[in-house]
């Protein structure tokens, strides 16, 4: 039996794009994930590895399943038809599932909505399915973000479905910010509300944060690769430097470099 996730943390994440190929490609040359697509999927699946370990997969995206090319993380469940269950009793829907992963007790998911409109994935392991993915680390996913234009909707339906504790931040400039995580562990991530016109007409999205050694070369080598830099190296005192960018299809993702404090 393969470790199982711990229910309420993040443990798989989805790319929707457009050109699986082109993708893989740029997050192989850029954080060095390797490739391993799963002869157990009719239609192309990507699996992503990162130190050998798996943590992901891309595939095609179609305007039904995904509007845009995003990353989408899953949620560990104990019970993917209980989750779904109790979705819209707390403002939430259900986009798909439940999906039994092909193979032999691999697991199953299903896809959410928040009551914002963004997908979140849930995932049921089986006692042959993937593990927890790799700790946070170099090019690991190490924050898990919410922009949410219906914060406190968004927070009622998660506060519904997981047994997360929240931190709200009411001072500075990350007032009305809220940190979640289990309860007596780290935080995981945070809701951030989509308020002012820097977000223009930006849809409720989750911002997926990947670790680097130094923000500055890794922005310079995403653009070579053909990446797009929608916010460029900033500094964020006490936690360290991050970038936002979009990558060659189009999926926004940001890079942060952690100080010693952060």
């Amino acid at each position: 039996m393969t470790e199982q996730p711990t229910p309420g943390t993040f443990c798989w994440h989805d790319l929707a794009c457009d050109n699986v190929d082109a993708a893989t490609d740029f997050y192989s040359a850029l954080l060095g994930w390797t490739r391993e697509d799963d002869p157990k999927v009719e239609d192309v699946y990507a699996r992503l590895f990162h130190n050998g370990a798996g943590f992901g997969g891309a595939f095609a995206r179609t305007p039904e399943t995904m509007p845009r090319a995003a990353w989408t993380p899953y949620l560990a469940v104990e019970s993917v038809e209980t989750a779904m269950a109790a979705a819209p009793e707390h403002g939430g829907a259900v986009m798909f599932g439940p999906i039994d992963l092909p193979g032999e007790n691999r697991g199953r998911i299903a896809y959410l909505q928040t009551p914002s409109g963004t997908p979140v994935g849930i995932f049921e392991a089986g006692p042959e399915g993937e593990g927890a993915p790799p700790q946070p680390g170099r090019h690991a996913f190490t924050w898990y973000e919410l922009n949410t234009r219906k914060k406190d909707e968004d927070l009622a339906f998660f506060d519904g479905l997981f047994d997360w504790s929240f931190n709200h931040k009411s001072i500075g400039p990350a007032a009305g910010y809220v940190e979640f995580g289990l309860p007596d562990q780290e935080t995981i991530g945070g809701l951030m509300p989509m308020e002012g016109e820097m977000w223009g007409e930006l849809p409720s999205h989750w911002m997926l944060y990947v670790q680097v050694d130094a923000v500055d070369d890794a922005a310079a080598r995403a653009t070579e690769l053909g990446g797009t830099i929608c916010v460029p190296p900033t500094d964020i005192p006490p936690v360290g430097r991050f970038s936002v960018i979009d990558d060659p299809g189009g999926a926004t993702f940001s890079i942060i470099q952690l100080s010693e404090k952060g």
